[in-house]
C-alpha cells in the first residue's frame, strides 16, 4: 500500500473506472486519428501515433488522480475553495506544459504565441477531464455516504454492546464475589478493587457514544480490566506489558478494543497453576499487538468469535485497515491498527 495518504483513497473500482474510460477513449482517438491520417493500420507509421496517444492519456490520468484524489479530498471539504480553484488551474497548466514538452508534434513547440495556446490548452484539458473527474467525485461521495451510514449502524451496535456490558450480571456477579472475599480478608485491597471496578464502569459510560478515544485513556481502562482479571484468577494470567507510556497520547483507538481482545483470551482459554496463560501487549508499526499463549478450553467455540468480528468491522471502518489476526498452535496474535493524530 502506498505511503501517500491521498492515494489510499483510491480503491480497485476507481482504477477500473479509469482503465475502462481511457481504454475506450484510446480506441476512439486512435481510430479517429488513423482514419484522418489515412495510414495503414499495421505499419511503422501507425506505431508513433500509438505511443503519442498513450503518452497523452498517461498525462491525463495523472492529472485526474491529482485533482480528484488530492485537491478535492484535502482542500474542498475544508472550505478552501480558492485554493481548490487555483490548484486545479495549476494542474491543468502543468498538464498542458507536459503535453507540449512530451508531444511537440501534436501540440506545437513553445513559442511567442505560447500564452494563448496555454489558455486554450487549459480549457481543452478541463473539458477532457471533466466527465471522468465528475464521475469519480460522484462515486466518492456515494461511497462516503454509504460508509458513514454503515459506521453509524455499527456505532449503535457497539453502544448497545457497551450498555449490555455495563449491566452484564455474570461479569458483575464474579467481581462482586471477589469483592466480598476481599472485604473479609484484605480490606485495603478491597478498597482498591472497588476503585478499579468503578473506574471501569465509568469509562464505559463516558465513552459509549464516542467512535475513538486516545490510547492513553484506553490503556487506563484496560489496566483496570487487567487488574480485575488478576484478582479474579489469582495469578493464573501472566501479563508482559511493553508499552511506552509517553507515546500513547499520539494515538487513537476505538473504545474497549483492548478489553475485547482480553475478553476473547479469557473466553477461549484455560489457565492453570501449572500452566499460567501468558499475554504480551506492545506497540509495533502504528499497531497495538496482543499475543496470548493458546490453551483452548475443551468446550471453546470458534477462535474468532462475534466480539472480534464486531471489533474488526469497527476498526476497518474507522482506520481503513482491518485487524491482523494470526493463529498458530501455540500463539494467538491480534494487531489493532491505530490512528496517529500527528499524521496529516
Amino acid at each position: 500500500m502506498s505511503r501517500i495518504p491521498w492515494i489510499r483513497k483510491m480503491d480497485k473500482a476507481d482504477w477500473m473506472l479509469l482503465g475502462i474510460y481511457y481504454a475506450f477513449a484510446f480506441l476512439i482517438t486512435f481510430f479517429a486519428e488513423w482514419s484522418e491520417e489515412d495510414i495503414p493500420l499495421f505499419s511503422s507509421k501507425s506505431l508513433p501515433l500509438f505511443f503519442y496517444i498513450i503518452i497523452g492519456f498517461t498525462i491525463d490520468i495523472l492529472a485526474v488522480i491529482v485533482i480528484v484524489f488530492w485537491i478535492f479530498n484535502k482542500f474542498f471539504p475544508a472550505g478552501n475553495y480558492w485554493a481548490t480553484f487555483v490548484l486545479i488551474l495549476v494542474v491543468l497548466m502543468v498538464q498542458y506544459m507536459l503535453q507540449t514538452l512530451a508531444l511537440p508534434i501534436i501540440y506545437g513547440p513553445i513559442g511567442p504565441g505560447f500564452i494563448t495556446s496555454l489558455l486554450w490548452g487549459i480549457i481543452d484539458n478541463f473539458t477532457a477531464l471533466a466527465p471522468i473527474g465528475l464521475f469519480l467525485m460522484a462515486k466518492q461521495y456515494y461511497s462516503s455516504q454509504n460508509k458513514f451510514l454503515e459506521l453509524e449502524r455499527n456505532q449503535k451496535d457497539h453502544e448497545l454492546k457497551l450498555l449490555q456490558a455495563q449491566v452484564d450480571p455474570h461479569f458483575l456477579f464474579n467481581n462482586l464475589n471477589i469483592l466480598d472475599i476481599l472485604i473479609q480478608t484484605d480490606p485495603i485491597k478491597a478498597s482498591e478493587f472497588t476503585k478499579r471496578l468503578s473506574s471501569l464502569y465509568r469509562y464505559m459510560i463516558r465513552h459509549r457514544n464516542e467512535e475513538l478515544v486516545s490510547l492513553t485513556d484506553e490503556w487506563k481502562f484496560s489496566a483496570d480490566y487487567i487488574y480485575l482479571l488478576q484478582q479474579r484468577f489469582d495469578g493464573l494470567f501472566e501479563f508482559d506489558i511493553q508499552l511506552p507510556m509517553e507515546e500513547l497520547a499520539a494515538y487513537y483507538i476505538p473504545p474497549a478494543s483492548i478489553q475485547t481482545l482480553l475478553e476473547n483470551v479469557v473466553k477461549h482459554n484455560v489457565a492453570l497453576p501449572s500452566a499460567p496463560l501468558k499475554v504480551k501487549i506492545f506497540l509495533e508499526d502504528n499497531r497495538i499487538v496482543v499475543i496470548n499463549s493458546v490453551q483452548l478450553k475443551e468446550a471453546a467455540t470458534d477462535s474468532i468469535g462475534s466480539g472480534l468480528s464486531s471489533l474488526d468491522r469497527r476498526v476497518t471502518l474507522l482506520t481503513d485497515q482491518p485487524l491482523t489476526i494470526e493463529t498458530g498452535k501455540d500463539l494467538f496474535i491480534v494487531k489493532i491498527p491505530l490512528l496517529n493524530k500527528i499524521q496529516p
